[in-house]
């Protein structure tokens, strides 16, 4: 979060003022503002060797030339928006990944063993609001 912003979303309680170091997402509409700004910072390389979804991003390449200067390319956008990594979230040469339920490596993609037995083992909803939970998680 810029620094001038920081006092734009303070809150004040009994005990004093608070402030945010980072965007707190309870606010209405921040992962959306996100995933646009992410979208927006990657337009001209997604889906060419860039996949985005709001702020998982894969990068894929034919060689190993090519991805270590995809990666530096994405690096590089990140540091020029003042875009950070968590390095406890980011995984480098990895033969196989798993994202958005999609296990993928460099022969092919299909769907996450785990999530089809998770699926699979849905009991049968009986009451009105685990329906509504079903229908909400396959939508």
């Amino acid at each position: 979060m810029a620094l001038e912003d920081i006092k734009k979303i303070a809150t004040i309680t009994k005990s004093g003022l608070y402030e945010c170091n980072v965007m707190p997402f309870g606010l209405k509409n921040v992962i959306s503002i996100f995933s646009w700004t992410i979208a927006k910072v990657f337009k001209n390389w997604n889906n060419k060797f860039l996949k985005v979804f709001v702020d998982d991003v894969n990068i894929h390449s034919l060689n190993r030339k090519d991805h270590l200067q995809h990666i530096w390319m994405v690096l590089q956008r990140l540091k020029e928006v003042h875009l950070k990594l968590n390095p406890n979230k980011c995984c480098f040469k990895a033969q196989n990944i798993t994202f958005l339920g999609h296990v993928m490596n460099v022969e092919r993609s299909y769907l996450d063993p785990k999530k089809i037995t998770d699926v699979e083992s849905f009991l049968v909803p009986t009451i009105i609001t685990n329906v509504r939970f079903v229908l909400g998680f396959i939508r």
